[in-house]
């Protein structure tokens, strides 16, 4: 969980900025020592958990529009 608020953090002063770097990395070690994955870079890592925050934040939008919608109906 501290490696998570590592990366989350808001902050882009040097010290932060560093620690996220290490977080990064160690992500990437990490998922890289697992056999049945193909290796990727911290970029890599970063890009497609960008996709997936947005993917989330879509997903979360289209659900409550519904809701709204649903609740309009019973109106």
């Amino acid at each position: 969980m501290e490696r998570k608020n590592k990366i989350e953090n808001k902050e882009s002063d040097a010290v932060s900025l560093q620690e996220k770097r290490r977080a990064w990395d160690e992500v990437a070690q990490e998922f890289n020592n697992v056999p049945t994955h193909t290796k990727r870079t911290v970029a890599q890592l970063m890009k497609w958990r960008g996709e997936a925050v947005a993917e989330e934040v879509a997903a979360r939008s289209r659900l409550n529009e519904q809701k709204m919608a649903n609740e309009e109906e019973l109106h």
